[in-house]
C-alpha cells in the first residue's frame, strides 16, 4: 500500500479534471461514512435526546411549519 505522502504526490500530478473527479469521490465516501455513523447512532439510541427535545418543543407549540 502506498504511503499518504506518495498518494499526495500522485494527486498533485493529476490533471485538473481527474483531481476534481477524485475530490468528488472522496466527498461521497465521507458522506456515506457520515450517513452510516448517523444510522448507527440512531439505532443505538445515541440521538434519542434530539427526539426528546423536539417532542418537548412540539408540546410547547414552538415548532414552525417546514415549507
Amino acid at each position: 500500500m502506498a504511503s499518504v505522502s506518495d498518494i499526495k504526490k500522485a494527486i498533485k500530478r493529476l490533471p485538473d479534471s481527474k483531481r476534481r473527479a477524485l475530490s468528488r469521490w472522496l466527498i461521497e465516501q465521507e458522506n456515506d461514512a457520515w450517513d452510516r455513523q448517523m444510522e448507527q447512532d440512531a439505532a443505538s439510541g445515541k440521538l434519542q435526546f434530539l427526539l426528546d427535545e423536539v417532542e418537548v418543543a412540539r408540546k410547547q407549540g414552538k415548532l414552525k411549519k417546514f415549507p
